[in-house]
């Protein structure tokens, strides 16, 4: 009888050890299995493997919506989902719903980190007047603005848009930096482009020599010492058609004619030619990129240069004798480029990049992805963010991620206004357009349009500090205003200083 109780007991000790360690199992493999980003979908009756969706927001702090669920938890936020199609919203006090559709594969990360909240009442705060702006253009790091009122006028006027309150300095040029006219009169300004650390910027200069010659030539401004000003084009006495800075402030790429060279300003010494036959050109870091005319034989290649090669390499030719547009792209330490041939546009990775001409290694182009732009699309714009480049028609955009492998277009036409006056990057995944005078913003697949303002004209726009602000240029009677649109819901306000006016 004892025997029989402790055999009895043995069992039942095994039986608990068996259940409990097959709970144990089975719970920790659902954990696994919810970490994975598995749920048991009602619908279909199956265990399934969803996605990770990421949430944020420019302001964060909105309430999300994912089809007709409200999550606890506002923005930023994740939330795994079944994979499919989904709907989110969002929403906060004061401003604006955004939403979007977007898709999702089981077990792929999806980033919705790009809806910029627009407030309910936008606040417009007139900055500056002018009686005119011929030219201006903000610097690379957003915090500075330099323009000129009029082309003849013989200064920049630099706002500093950095700070809660706007300051003006007023840059004087140099007589002794640029050519005379034929009768003292006759110059015209325009400001180019800014170097990479927002520092210094180049203006051309064109006027009329005693020849009755149209002249163009470079100067290159220091915003923090305007005594420091150089004349590309006098110090080494050479024509330039196009100048852009390198990585080096003090040292640029120029083209005469069909030739690019490098000058140095400090050692006043100009470069062989590194690349001939030029259209145009771009560079990254050591990289010139640049596509060819055609030659003889009605061929056109996409080319670079780098380092201290002496001659160029052939990325891609073609002899169709159809419209070509290349741009380039450094993304997650891979370069890439698009290339479009009349309305057909490849995608490639460029996998290797010889640095040296005694390298027997070949370029390797790597083709990800072929798209039909459209008859209408006429250039393709730079990368944004190294992620997306852009496509600009007559009345219809498009982009391109590189992320998805997906080309999109949409049209511009809205109340019966068919012509894009203008349309660029706001930022890397918004951008602004104008249609006549109404200033919208939208996401880059066309979504969440946003009317900011009816009074815009067409100048350079940008987000400032850190995207509380978007300042533009307006009519203002007979008179041009910077205005400032406040992009958050508070009571922000700011004062005008103005130095040297």
């Amino acid at each position: 009888m004892v025997k029989r109780n402790k055999k009895r007991e043995l069992i039942k000790r095994t039986l608990v050890y068996v259940i409990m360690t097959t709970a144990v199992g089975v719970l920790v493999s659902i954990v696994l299995l919810a970490i994975l980003g598995y749920r048991f979908n009602f619908s279909t009756g199956k265990v399934e493997q969803g996605g990770l969706v990421q949430f944020t927001s420019n302001p964060n702090g909105a309430r999300i919506k994912v089809d007709k669920v409200t999550l606890s938890s506002p923005t930023p936020s994740k939330i795994t989902v079944y994979g499919g199609e989904h709907k989110v919203s969002l929403f906060k006090d004061g401003y604006r719903d955004w939403s979007t559709n977007f898709s999702i594969r089981s077990g792929e990360i999806v980033w919705l980190n790009y809806a910029r909240l627009v407030p309910k009442d936008l606040k417009s705060e007139k900055i500056l007047n002018y009686d005119s702006v011929d030219s201006s253009l903000f610097s690379p790091n957003k915090k500075w603005l330099a323009l000129i009122p009029k082309a003849s006028d013989k200064f920049v006027q630099l706002l500093n848009v950095d700070n809660e309150t706007i300051t003006s300095t007023k840059l004087n040029l140099d007589e002794k930096s640029y050519s005379k006219t034929k009768d003292g009169t006759d110059h015209e300004f325009k400001i180019a482009y800014w170097s990479g650390d927002s520092r210094f910027f180049l203006l051309k200069h064109y006027y009329t020599d005693n020849d009755d010659k149209r002249n163009l030539e470079w100067l290159r401004i220091d915003r923090q010492n305007d005594e420091e000003q150089y004349n590309l084009s006098k110090l080494l006495g050479l024509k330039i058609d196009r100048a852009f800075f390198t990585d080096n402030s003090s040292e640029f790429y120029v083209q005469n004619e069909a030739i690019v060279r490098r000058i140095d300003i400090k050692t006043r010494t100009i470069s062989r030619p590194i690349a001939e036959n030029v259209d145009k050109f771009e560079t990254f870091g050591d990289i010139l990129y640049f596509v060819t005319k055609k030659d003889a034989s009605n061929i056109r290649t996409v080319s670079y240069q780098r380092g201290d090669m002496k001659t160029q390499r052939v990325l891609l030719s073609d002899d169709s004798g159809k419209e070509m547009h290349a741009e380039f792209s450094y993304y997650f330490s891979k370069n890439y480029v698009a290339i479009s041939i009349g309305n057909i546009a490849k995608i490639y990775q460029v996998e290797n990049l010889p640095n040296s001409d005694a390298s027997n290694s070949q370029v390797k182009l790597k083709q990800i992805s072929e798209v039909d732009l459209g008859e209408n699309i006429v250039d393709i714009a730079d990368f944004a963010e190294g992620r997306m480049f852009f496509t600009e028609g007559k009345e219809s955009t498009g982009y391109y991620d590189i992320e998805k492998n997906i080309y999109k277009t949409h049209s511009f036409v809205e109340n019966n206004l068919n012509v894009k006056d203008t349309v660029d990057w706001l930022d890397g995944r918004i951008y602004y357009g104008l249609v006549g005078s109404n200033l919208y913003i939208e996401d880059f697949n066309g979504e969440n349009h946003q009317n900011l303002a009816d009074d815009a004209i067409k100048r350079t726009i940008s987000l400032v500090r850190d995207g509380r602000y978007i300042i533009y240029f307006a009519k203002d009677g007979d008179k041009i205003a910077v205005k400032r649109i406040n992009m958050l819901v508070d009571n922000g306000q700011f004062r005008f200083l103005s130095r040297n006016q």
